[in-house]
């Protein structure tokens, strides 16, 4: 009989230091950055990197939508709602 595996729960905190560590190495080095240094930078495995992110094109497009949803939340909290808008 075999045993059923059971994954660790995966955590929001190492996530976000992941996309953390992958915003200031691709600001730095571009497209060419590499996963290993992304996840040494974020103080974890580079396997890990991989249980978050299946690819690394998977990780860039995650932290293209986290930046994203930042400036939209930005843009949206300096709204005044008062101002009048067009129709």
């Amino acid at each position: 009989m075999r045993k059923k595996v059971v994954a660790r729960p995966k955590s929001e905190d190492k996530k976000q230091a992941l996309l953390e560590a992958a915003t200031a190495a691709f600001a730095q080095s571009g497209i060419a950055a590499s996963t290993s240094a992304i996840a040494r930078s974020a103080g974890v495995a580079e396997g890990t990197l991989f249980r978050y992110f299946a690819t690394k094109d998977e990780l860039l497009n995650e932290l293209y939508l986290a930046i994203k949803l930042r400036l939209v939340r930005t843009m949206i909290a300096g709204l005044d709602p008062d101002e009048k808008r067009p129709k």
